[in-house]
C-alpha cells in the first residue's frame, strides 16, 4: 500500500497536528508551519470539503484526516456519514439504511 511504503520510508515526515483555518478550493492548515495547498487523503470514491475549526492529521503536506469520536450508539462495523448541516447517512449491519431518519429496508 502506497501510504504504508511512504509511512516506512527514511525520508518520511512525521505525522503532526493541525487545524483547519481554511477550506475551499485550497485546504489550509495551521500546525508547527502553516500548510497551504493541502492534498486531503480519502478512501476511493469518497470527497470532502473540511470546514474550518476541525483538527487534523498531516503527514508532510498531505491531510489523512479529521479528529472525529465514536458514535457509541453505532455496533461495529455499521457506519455514519454526517455533514457539517446536520444530513446524516447510516449504513447497518443488517443491511437497513437511514437517510435523515428515513428507514430503507433491504429486501431480499
Amino acid at each position: 500500500m502506497w501510504l504504508t511504503k511512504k509511512i516506512g520510508a527514511k525520508d518520511t515526515a512525521a505525522v503532526s497536528a493541525g487545524t483547519v483555518s481554511s477550506s475551499g478550493s485550497t485546504l489550509t492548515v495551521q500546525g508547527e508551519a502553516e500548510c497551504r495547498t493541502t492534498e486531503t487523503v480519502f478512501p476511493y470514491g469518497y470527497q470532502a470539503n473540511t470546514p474550518a475549526g476541525e483538527h487534523s492529521a498531516m503527514l508532510g503536506n498531505a491531510c489523512l484526516g479529521v479528529k472525529g469520536e465514536i458514535d457509541r450508539q453505532l455496533l461495529p462495523g455499521e457506519i455514519m456519514l454526517r455533514s457539517k448541516g446536520g444530513a446524516t447517512i447510516l449504513l447497518l449491519n443488517d443491511g437497513e439504511v437511514i437517510v435523515n431518519g428515513q428507514r430503507f429496508i433491504k429486501r431480499n
